[in-house]
């Protein structure tokens, strides 16, 4: 993993978190049906080790990667809470997009692209439910409603700090819990 050598600027950054993993998801697109879908702490290690997911805009290739590990302008972390990320955005149209939409209400949340996944299913009440335990991260997605409506996205310093306080906070109560 590379670590720049230099604390981005807010100007150019936007943090939060893809993922927390006490949160569920309604997945209405897996066949052979819709199922509520949970992550488990964890499920992203190997991947991120592996150093090669990127940030894009909407699921979509085309529309610019924005922020990648494999150049050190996204760093993902797997905290108490969830999937942490923070990504420098890199000065052209897309990256100016994603800012922009980032600090208006255009983007307020993430989704995730994932191959191999292993997971285990059950039925509850007749909803079918699904618990990824690994999975191979390829990207995160700023989207405009994420699949985990859990999901956060911050740009702009006000809002960063915010939720930069937000998960040290988390952190601590995490620490107070052991």
């Amino acid at each position: 993993m590379i670590i720049p050598l230099h604390p981005p600027t807010p100007a150019r950054r936007i943090v939060g978190w893809a993922v927390r993993w006490k949160a569920t998801a309604a997945i209405d697109w897996l066949p052979p049906g819709p199922c509520i879908e949970r992550i488990k702490r964890g499920a992203f290690l190997e991947a991120i080790a592996g150093g090669k997911v990127q940030l894009w805009i909407g699921h979509e290739r085309s529309n610019g990667c924005v922020a990648r590990q494999d150049d050190g302008s996204l760093l993902l972390i797997e905290d108490s809470v969830g999937l942490w990320f923070d990504a420098t955005i890199p000065d052209t149209t897309a990256g100016d997009d994603a800012l922009h939409l980032a600090r208006g209400s255009g983007y307020r949340g993430c989704s995730v692209g994932m191959e191999r996944v292993e997971d285990t299913w059950s039925t509850v009440d007749g909803i079918r439910h699904r618990v990824i335990h690994r999975a191979g991260l390829r990207e995160i997605s700023l989207c405009i409603r994420g699949a985990y409506p859990s999901s956060r996205v911050a740009a702009g310093a006000l809002p960063i700090k915010a939720m930069e306080a937000e998960r040290r906070a988390a952190r601590l109560a995490s620490l107070m819990q052991l």
